[in-house]
């Protein structure tokens, strides 16, 4: 898909035309695109269209996706006034990416030259920097699945005797260098069924598959 162009003079991002509906990439199509056109001849002279922040803390460990902020503020000298305008046709654009105003007070949007109908439509990604989150929690229900599998096929277990040792020993093969990490030196088999049952809930599987 075509990058918007811009007209520096007039302070507008003008999207790219094709068949509707048309996939705008905010950071590839906007604000790389914007970029771009800053490196070209004297274009560096016009007030900046976007202004970026990425990679912020968030509460619970995430990481703050890219946002773009359109720099729609009010216009002066060297900043502001920065405007979307779709391109003369009936279209349906869909924004993905974080797209925002500067300022909410002022349009982020203008209508066509001519007699036509747009819909910009924003769709921002699911995930805040979840990525590394996920893997984490897929890696934990694969070790949780592996535990329960283990524990139902190693049959010289006694379930229902104080057979710690074996236990520790199904656990340690399920899950390797994590084993430390759960603390389990206590002497009780009771101790460690109730560890194996925290471990499981962690990884949202069902406590009581375990064995009594």
């Amino acid at each position: 898909m075509p990058a918007a162009t811009f007209d520096g003079a007039n302070r507008v991002v003008v999207l790219p035309s094709g068949s509707s509906p048309i996939e705008i990439d905010v950071q590839a199509d906007l604000y790389s695109a914007w970029k771009q056109f800053v490196q070209v001849s004297d274009n560096a002279k016009f007030a900046p269209a976007f202004r970026t922040i990425a990679g912020d803390p968030l509460p619970g460990g995430l990481i703050a996706e890219p946002y773009f902020f359109l720099q729609n503020q009010a216009q002066t000298t060297t900043e502001g006034g920065w405007r979307i305008r779709p391109a003369e046709q009936n279209t349906t654009y869909n924004l993905l990416g974080n797209l925002v105003p500067e300022d909410d007070a002022f349009d982020t949007a203008v209508v066509t030259t001519g007699s036509f109908t747009n819909l910009l439509l924003g769709i921002q990604p699911v995930t805040q920097g979840t990525d590394a989150i996920l893997t984490t929690q897929t890696s934990l229900l694969t070790q949780n699945t592996q535990i329960l599998n283990n524990i139902a096929t190693r049959k010289e277990i006694d379930f229902t005797g104080d057979d710690t040792a074996g236990w520790q020993e199904v656990l340690y093969d399920s899950l390797g260098a994590e084993y430390g990490r759960f603390n389990l030196f206590d002497e009780t088999k009771t101790r460690i069924n109730e560890t194996v049952a925290s471990f499981v809930a962690r990884g949202g599987m069902i406590a009581d598959r375990i064995p009594a």
